[in-house]
């Protein structure tokens, strides 16, 4: 099962693992643990919100 988590907000903060961990809990995703790899997917900058994007692909 593939599950894709969007994150907004400065993907250089140290704390936004906990903020994909907590996304994760409230769509009951339990993708986060030893067996599951955590890939970025892919980073985009929007030019119509000031906060960066992160996807996260849960495999």
């Amino acid at each position: 099962m593939r599950c894709e988590l969007i994150i907004r907000g400065n993907v250089q903060d140290t704390g936004y693992r906990k903020f994909v961990e907590g996304h994760a809990e409230m769509k009951r995703l339990r993708g986060l643990s030893s067996m599951m790899k955590l890939k970025t997917t892919g980073l985009m900058l929007s030019a119509m919100a000031p906060f960066r994007r992160l996807m996260i692909l849960l495999e």
